[in-house]
């Protein structure tokens, strides 16, 4: 079940989250098991599926980075799913901040593990703003792939990112 449909909504990017919430709540609240005293057991058994996607859509729409993976997962055009592959010359960036995270675990500078944490989060700042601001209006349906494709590539790079600003800390 599409969960912007599950929700009564238009599949967009940018979602009011108030609103998100509020039909959340009401879903929540008519699908609840005291509301369901006296119902047949097909129907309690229907309304606890209900209520399990529910949670999960709310849970998946709520969050900007979960909706663009489940709009990229739902929506993406072609039969073919999206490419998987980092784009070359951000792994090369990747093998030399490799490099530095090798040389911090094995002689670890604070101020070196400092400067390379904030260059990090800067740099998924600024991939964040700039894939926001291709989407930012942009209604799913009928949106080019090359869109999907960088929405693609966002995530995969925001992935590993975020890995190396775990290795930082552990």
């Amino acid at each position: 079940m599409d969960y912007f449909s599950f929700f009564g909504l238009e599949p967009k990017f940018h979602l009011d989250t108030k609103a998100l919430k509020l039909l959340y709540y009401e879903k929540m609240k008519a699908l609840h098991p005291d509301m369901q005293i006296g119902a047949s057991v097909e129907h309690q058994n229907e309304t606890l599926r209900l209520s399990a996607i529910n949670n999960e859509a709310y849970k998946v729409l709520k969050d900007f980075h979960r909706r663009l993976k489940y709009i990229l997962d739902t929506y993406y055009p072609g039969q073919e799913p999206p490419s998987q592959k980092l784009p070359q010359l951000f792994l090369m960036d990747m093998m030399d901040m490799n490099d530095e995270l090798l040389e911090l675990k094995m002689d670890f500078d604070a101020e070196k593990a400092d400067k390379m944490k904030t260059d990090l989060q800067h740099q998924l700042h600024e991939m964040e703003a700039e894939i926001t601001s291709k989407i930012m209006d942009k209604k799913v349906e009928g949106l080019e792939k090359e869109v999907f494709d960088e929405i693609n590539a966002y995530l995969l790079k925001k992935n590993y990112l975020v890995r190396a600003l775990e290795n930082l800390k552990g």
